[in-house]
């Protein structure tokens, strides 16, 4: 699906890149403006170093939430299974010990 921008849509996103810090965020961005020039989610990936169904959720989040949207994540993660306690002497361990996968991490929790 072609992304077909208006002159004042472009406008905004320009604008907003400009100002935009965030690299990633710049390249939601630029993701929207190289769809409008007809560039297909697989060409843009290739460009921008995306997976190309990241630049299709970025295209249709920008359809349904707008250009600000992008600058920002929702992801606010999920609650911690450790508690406070724990979590320090997890971290207190992994400071003195290398561990080569996360597997042996986990067993070391257990």
């Amino acid at each position: 699906m072609r992304l077909v921008l208006t002159e004042s849509q472009i406008l905004e996103i320009q604008e907003l890149h400009r100002k935009c810090s965030t690299k990633r965020y710049a390249d939601r961005l630029k993701a929207l403006l190289l769809l409008n020039k007809g560039f297909s989610c697989v060409e843009v990936g290739e460009i921008l170093l995306l997976d190309d169904d990241t630049v299709r959720k970025h295209r249709n989040q920008y359809l349904v939430q707008g250009a600000k949207s992008l600058l920002s994540d929702k992801n606010n993660g999920t609650k911690p299974m450790l508690n406070t306690d724990q979590l320090d002497k997890l971290d207190k361990h992994l400071s003195k010990n290398i561990y080569s996968d996360s597997k042996e991490i986990n067993n070391w929790i257990a």
